[in-house]
């Protein structure tokens, strides 16, 4: 939402990332990421999996970082 961004604007930059997505990266080592929609579920059967895979993450990190540089900022 937009009074997220501009509360996380304080801590770190913020962008637009246009992606209907939800992970975190940990370390470089460990993914966690969101299996549903959450505009499209309620809250309380929402659902992730926590992946330690340096191999993987690096992967899915590059990619996000690709993107990164085309997004627009907040």
């Amino acid at each position: 939402s937009t009074d997220a961004a501009e509360l996380l604007k304080n801590y770190g930059e913020v962008r637009d990332a246009e992606l209907n997505s939800r992970f975190l990266i940990a370390d470089n080592k460990i993914i966690t990421f969101m299996l549903t929609d959450d505009s499209k579920l309620n809250a309380s059967y929402d659902i992730g999996v926590n992946v330690k895979s340096p191999f993987f993450v690096q992967s899915i990190s590059a990619l996000f970082n690709d993107k990164w540089k085309n997004m627009r900022q907040i």
